[in-house]
């Protein structure tokens, strides 16, 4: 019979998985009230996280441009976009290479994603090159576990 001991690796990088998305939806909250306690006084939320104070407000309510504030908004949401976009891909590769390949491997493997993922923050900060350092790595191992998983049906 199988237990959860069995796959106590994966089942850890599984949860660290969830505590880094995590930490990274606490980023795009944290930027949306830092912009809203920076923005100018009278400075709605409304304005802050959909740029006009209403729906029916006209293109000139909307919250003044600030540049550092748009490109902090932008890394929290491709922050968290990014993760979501690849969050099927790593998740359904990372389970079938435990499951069919070996658990160690896939750990191992997960943890490196994990790190990669880890850093895509400040590779989006500082730009490109260096936003390829999280995305290329990443994208490599979801690409690996899935071969991995298809070679044992070969």
């Amino acid at each position: 019979m199988i237990s959860a001991k069995d796959f106590a690796p994966v089942i850890h990088v599984q949860l660290a998985y969830i505590a880094l998305y995590n930490c990274f939806l606490y980023l795009q909250v944290g930027v949306t009230w830092y912009r809203y306690f920076t923005a100018p006084k009278g400075t709605t939320m409304a304005q802050v996280k959909y740029g006009i104070s209403s729906s029916k407000a006209k293109p000139e309510d909307a919250a003044p441009p600030n540049k550092e504030d748009a490109r902090l908004k932008l890394l929290a949401e491709r922050t968290v976009g990014n993760t979501m976009e690849q969050a099927f891909p790593f998740l359904i590769s990372f389970w079938l290479c435990a499951v069919f390949h070996n658990v160690d491997e896939a750990a191992f493997l997960g943890w490196c994603y994990l790190a990669s993922r880890a850093i895509y923050p400040i590779g989006f900060r500082l730009g490109l090159p260096y936003l390829l350092f999280s995305t290329l790595p990443g994208y490599f191992i979801i690409f690996r576990m899935a071969f991995l998983v298809y070679s044992k049906t070969l």
